[in-house]
């Protein structure tokens, strides 16, 4: 029961930013104050930030350019000790687009709407491992030996994960005062693509007869939830104050397909006392279509201040996002795989151990952050921010598969620049993420290991962790127009 249980969860330790819920800070303002937007940006991608600084924004549109991307990964013994992995990738990122909503609900609130991209993640990897040792042992059959001596071992994953998550909301706030309140409604529009495939080979050459275990899983998942942000903000000369709630998801619209294939064949064993077992074939399958998900994102509390002392300006920003307790987010209706067993012997699994059912479990994060800006013009402020970015994850044993597992912390650096006119606001950022994780559990183990007693798989058992080294690099482009209102 354990070697299945393992072999399905080893798919789903993939590398993306999953598990993080500052990855990006879209705007053209918010993506230079980072965690300090809480405490309100003068621009519609508050309604995001904090909806109770938008009875105060001047009506204007903000259409933030592209986000630019280079990232690139370093996991050491990723695939087993020795085996180490690197995967680069470049891309082009919508940022967000901002504005008024020209209606009135009273003479003092102000409405907007706000659409970003709030996650996004592509990772390609993959391992090769050849060499030649004894791993099966030697039998007769018709007088003939088979399997003496070395084997030619081959083993080799893929593994690909896709996701892109958009928000598109709807907001309201009203500001009097010195004092602000305001809520947004979000919709959460997540696609998701998870695959992973192992193969692993033990072949006599002399004799052309060989041992093979085959693994692959699939998620295609696109899942549509609600949510909600409540916002209030206090301000005057020369301090801000902000305070946030963001309300845990509800499930709105689902559409997924699940599937995965085991296979072991041709495989042969000797018991404790040394009598010969096999050869056992094994094949479980299941691929299910139309199936609901249920993903969640967890409430959190968010609090900023921005204080102003001659040319600069300090910010400090913290958030605080709640557990999620374990949560199944899609499920085959039949919950089995199918089995063949041709050997007909009996064997030591059943297809009720077999399930792909893929689970959530998130633990709280406490994520904070700060920035220096510095009037350099009237015209041109330049900014430094700096903030954390720890990963959800929980460290999991064998018992699930999990949608998300990304168990290392990032942290990000942003320098850039706004330039300010009467009529357009032009800002850049460089920001650069990283991480130094050790002693991660690593993706799966490719190094030969030889047949014991009741193994019906050609997969090395052992556990091993990795050390990851991450290094990103996104450069963003925001400009926002300043248009006099039409109501």
């Amino acid at each position: 029961m354990k070697k299945i249980i393992l072999i399905l969860f080893l798919p789903l330790l993939i590398f993306a930013q999953d598990s993080h819920y500052w990855n990006i800070f879209s705007g053209n303002l918010s993506s230079l104050l980072g965690a300090s937007s809480i405490a309100g940006i003068d621009d519609f991608s508050t309604a995001f930030y904090n909806p109770g600084y938008l009875g105060k924004v001047s009506p204007n549109f903000s259409l933030n350019g592209n986000i630019f991307s280079f990232q690139e990964n370093k996991a050491y013994n990723a695939a087993g000790a020795n085996n180490n992995t690197y995967s680069s990738s470049f891309g082009i990122l919508p940022n967000m687009t901002a504005g008024p909503i020209p209606f009135q609900l009273d003479k003092k609130g102000r409405l907007g709407y706000v659409i970003f991209q709030k996650s996004y993640a592509s990772n390609d990897y993959s391992f090769i491992k050849q060499e030649f040792r004894d791993l099966i042992p030697s039998f007769e059959i018709n007088n003939h030996t088979i399997y003496e001596g070395d084997e030619f071992y081959s083993g080799e994953f893929e593994l690909n994960k896709d996701l892109t998550e958009y928000w598109a909301g709807i907001s309201w706030g009203r500001y009097e005062n010195g004092f602000g309140f305001g809520i947004s409604f979000f919709a959460a529009i997540r696609n998701q693509q998870n695959f992973f495939q192992l193969n692993s080979l033990a072949a006599d050459l002399q004799n052309d007869v060989a041992v093979t275990t085959n693994l692959r899983y699939k998620l295609d998942m696109f899942d549509v939830r609600l949510l909600a942000k409540v916002g209030t903000v206090y301000e005057n000369e020369d301090l801000s104050l902000g305070l946030t709630f963001t309300t845990p998801s509800v499930h709105f619209y689902s559409d997924a397909s699940l599937g995965g294939y085991i296979s072991s064949t041709g495989l042969y064993y000797r018991d404790d006392e040394g009598n010969l077992h096999g050869p056992h074939d094994f094949v479980a399958t299941n691929t299910e279509k139309n199936l609901s998900t249920n993903y969640r994102s967890p409430f959190s509390i968010g609090f900023a201040f921005i204080k102003k002392i001659n040319e600069f300006e300090f910010g400090f920003g913290a958030e605080y996002f709640a557990s999620i307790s374990l949560n199944t987010v899609i499920s085959p209706k039949d919950a089995e795989f199918v089995i063949t067993n041709p050997s007909g012997e009996e064997l030591p699994v059943n297809g009720k151990l077999a399930v792909i059912t893929t689970y959530q479990e998130a633990s709280p994060v406490f994520n904070y952050g700060f920035f220096i800006e510095r009037k350099i013009t009237n015209q041109l402020d330049a900014y430094f921010n700096f903030r954390t970015d720890f990963s959800a994850s929980k460290k999991h044993g064998e018992e699930f598969v999990y949608v998300n597992n990304d168990m290392w912390n990032f942290y990000h650096l942003t320098l850039g620049a706004i330039y300010k006119t009467r009529k357009i606001s032009v800002g850049i950022a460089a920001q650069y993420s990283l991480s130094r994780d050790k002693n991660i559990p690593s993706l799966t183990n490719l190094n030969s290991n030889g047949i014991n007693s009741d193994d019906f798989f050609l997969i090395n058992n052992d556990n091993t962790e990795m050390n990851l080294v991450y290094n990103r690099l996104l450069i963003s482009v925001g400009i926002t127009y300043f248009l006099e209102p039409l109501f």
